[in-house]
């Protein structure tokens, strides 16, 4: 049987492994094991995760077979430049699902989101942790929709299998594991991160169209103009303000923005 294997790349840089036949959260096993001493550069991955977490304490509905890989570092750069991993990991997986797929239109979305042809296939989420010698545990989350995507969500879904790919779990995580320290080493702790967010800009979702970003029941409508250097969404509302925007929940087209407004994103 086919086992999770690290890029040959990521084994010569002393990145490590663990996997499990099921587990409920590889991002909380990696929390967990950071808090008893464990040390950065280790990956947890499963193909069968049943109680992943989502953005702002949203579930992740996995299923057997789709992807869950999280990453713990361990590092002592401040919380503003360890908040920017998240564009490393988000040019990471769009390369790894370049490399997978065939005949569809990937692109990124703000803040850590993939879509293929528009639809979620992919998602990001980044935790965490003070460690009692001050340093942090930075634990970089993926859930890849790899053979099924969720159904009866408010936005369209989509899988690795839907768009032709003949990756599984374990295929994917080997190139995920080798383009994530390729976009890391660019990052090198955050001198990189100008050439990383131009490498992320090429291949962003919206810049240039409407708006719309929900973050606790406020909503912000105008036009995508930029990324700024620590990874804020740059918007030219509606009446001509300029907003640098940290943390929402985007759409894009007054059409898909209506959800926007009942708090369903």
């Amino acid at each position: 049987m086919k086992k999770f294997t690290l890029a040959s790349s990521a084994i010569n840089k002393d990145y490590q492994l663990s996997f499990f036949d099921e587990i409920g959260s590889t991002n909380s096993e990696a929390l967990k094991a950071a808090k008893i001493g464990a040390k950065g550069k280790h990956w947890f991955v499963s193909d069968n995760q049943i109680s992943g977490r989502g953005r702002m304490g949203r579930e992740w509905f996995s299923s057997k077979g789709n992807l869950a890989a999280s990453l713990l570092l361990t590092t002592d750069l401040s919380p503003k430049t360890c908040s920017t991993l998240g564009f490393v990991a988000g040019v990471a997986a769009y390369r790894a699902i370049e490399q997978s797929r065939v005949g569809s239109k990937i692109l990124l979305k703000w803040p850590n989101d993939i879509l293929a042809d528009g639809a979620k296939i992919l998602g990001i989420m980044l935790e965490s942790q003070l460690l009692p010698n001050n340093n942090q545990a930075i634990v970089i989350g993926f859930g890849v929709n790899i053979v099924d995507a969720p159904k009866d969500m408010p936005y369209a879904t989509s899988c690795l299998f839907d768009i032709g790919s003949s990756y599984d779990a374990k295929d994917f995580f080997n190139s995920l594991s080798n383009h994530w320290l390729e976009i890391y080493q660019i990052w090198n702790n955050g001198n990189g991160i100008k050439k990383v967010l131009e490498i992320w800009k090429k291949n962003a979702a919206g810049i240039g169209q409407e708006i719309h970003i929900s973050n606790h029941g406020k909503t912000i409508s105008g036009i995508f103009k930029d990324i700024d250097e620590n990874g804020r969404l740059v918007v030219k509302t509606n009446i001509g303000k300029i907003e640098y925007i940290s943390a929402g929940d985007v759409h894009f087209g007054s059409a898909t923005s209506k959800r926007s407004y009942n708090g369903k994103a």
